[in-house]
């Protein structure tokens, strides 16, 4: 069980959408995730778990390792026409390292790509 966002990243990948709609974007739209749809969040111990996945073109796993880079992008003809800087990861993986959790991302190619976030609970 996860907090489904999808309909807030309808139309592009997750990948897409943080640099389409930029980091700030979908940090605002994860976080609200969790405060209001609480109950669909899955609680891992002291952590809450956040997965955010599409049906994208996926992303190849000798490009995963880099995904996290500032300036980084990955090269595939379909995600030419996606504008971005190659921040939006960047900066999501700093928000949640600054929030003492942790991202960490799966992937097939043609299939589509998951991130997972563990942010510690707040009592």
């Amino acid at each position: 069980m996860g907090i489904n966002i999808a309909p807030l990243l309808a139309g592009a990948g997750v990948v897409g959408s943080a640099v389409a709609f930029g980091a700030q974007t979908l940090v605002r739209d994860i976080i609200s995730g969790v405060f209001f749809l609480a109950d669909d969040a899955f609680r891992l111990g002291e952590y809450i778990e956040i997965k955010v996945a599409d049906t994208g073109v996926g992303i190849p796993s000798e490009e995963l390792p880099k995904i996290f880079d500032k300036f980084y992008r990955v090269k595939h003809p379909k995600t030419r026409e996606v504008m971005g800087t190659g921040l939006g990861l960047a900066i999501v993986k700093g928000v949640v390292e600054a929030h003492h959790g942790t991202i960490d991302v799966e992937s097939v190619v043609d299939e589509g790509t998951t991130f997972r976030i563990l942010l510690p609970v707040i009592n």
